[in-house]
């Protein structure tokens, strides 16, 4: 019997480690031996993901340029000595990345990374750099693979995943959601450059009736540089206050899971009104969605995105001036289209391991 191969799943950027967990799961169904490889910033976001065999963390959070060549040496020298065959980067792109990569490792050592989002294709020395030494990319939905027709890509390989696994916490708070009111989820810290919030106050401040929903603003409320203070104040001259539910501080996933899970929808609150929003149209992705997928909730969403698959089937959508009335209609709306959301077969973790593991085997 072959022994299993040994993947490493590496993020030393200090981001997306929300994807980190999905990806375990998938190899684990393969029956891949795993190692978690972390920048020490990470540490207190995976501890216990039962997915991983091993996790190790590196310094790589020092912002020290000295320090962070030593450490991708040591990194090196910890994945060959370990024999580790299989290296999957979860955040592909950024000069550490490419420095590693500068690195020889053993023949037959297969590497691939996850990019979030296609725009860095487009001219970028460093990442041309990495797509080089790789080869081998992650997209995080289908409609950024449909859309690699708007990007260089030449001799890459691409496949898809999507990170809509998450470990059950045993810890997660009891929620109690009433029965006669509706939960919209926005996950995210309170940001106007990622999300159009005050579309949203201008629409309820106009609505002619007071309907039973509260908007569950799932994300940091004092995030250094956010918008919570003016957000929060539009809210109160509006008189919306009870519209609305805020957090202070950091919101540990635990208690973030138990309140996403009771929502009634999840809303991205994306709208084509900037080009940093409109850049989720074709270039990314947000982590709304993959939230939304998790749990089966359906979405709120602009028309903006009703031309692709994965939102037609589960999403309900409004343009900016009909959003009141899609608020009004949404309970009758979701009822009407029960046991038609999520019904593709993409939504299974058969489905997606098997998509994840067949770019490390071709």
């Amino acid at each position: 019997m072959m022994p299993p191969r040994k993947a490493a799943l590496i993020e030393i950027a200090g981001s997306h480690n929300e994807t980190l967990y999905s990806q375990l799961l998938y190899l684990k169904h393969y029956n891949y031996h795993t190692t978690l490889i972390c920048s020490a910033n990470l540490k207190e976001h995976v501890q216990g993901m039962d997915c991983a065999d091993e996790t190790v963390y590196f310094g790589f959070d020092s912002g020290n340029p000295e320090q962070e060549r030593k450490q991708t040496k040591e990194l090196h020298k910890y994945l060959t000595d370990n024999k580790i065959d299989t290296i999957i980067l979860n955040t592909a792109h950024g000069r550490t990345i490419r420095n590693f990569l500068l690195y020889r490792f053993p023949k037959g050592t297969v590497i691939a990374g996850t990019l979030h989002g296609i725009n860095k294709l487009r001219g970028s020395l460093t990442q041309k750099i990495i797509s080089w030494r790789m080869g081998r990319y992650y997209l995080l939905n289908d409609y950024l693979k449909e859309n690699l027709y708007m990007v260089p890509h030449k001799g890459l390989r691409f496949e898809v995943f999507y990170p809509m696994f998450f470990q059950q916490l045993p810890y997660a708070p009891a929620v109690v959601k009433p029965q006669d009111e509706i939960w919209i989820g926005v996950p995210g810290s309170v940001e106007f450059k990622r999300r159009d919030y005050m579309t949203l106050v201008d629409v309820l401040a106009k609505m002619p009736v007071k309907l039973n929903y509260k908007f569950l603003l799932l994300g940091d409320g004092d995030h250094p540089h956010g918008n919570f203070k003016e957000l929060k104040a539009a809210i109160e001259a509006a008189g919306l206050l009870s519209y609305f539910k805020f957090w202070h501080g950091y919101l540990g996933n635990a208690e973030f899971h138990a309140y996403i899970e009771q929502c009634d929808a999840v809303m991205p609150l994306i709208h084509p009104i900037n080009d940093d929003l409109k850049k989720y149209l074709n270039d990314q992705i947000s982590g709304s969605y993959n939230l939304a997928f998790a749990y089966k909730k359906p979405l709120l969403m602009h028309r903006y995105f009703e031309k692709y698959a994965d939102f037609k089937e589960n999403a309900i959508f409004y343009s900016l001036d009909t959003l009141d009335t899609c608020l009004m209609n949404f309970t009758q709306e979701v009822a009407e289209r029960q046991g038609q959301f999520y019904q593709h077969p993409k939504w299974t973790l058969e489905y997606q391991a098997e998509q994840y593991v067949r770019l490390l085997q071709q």
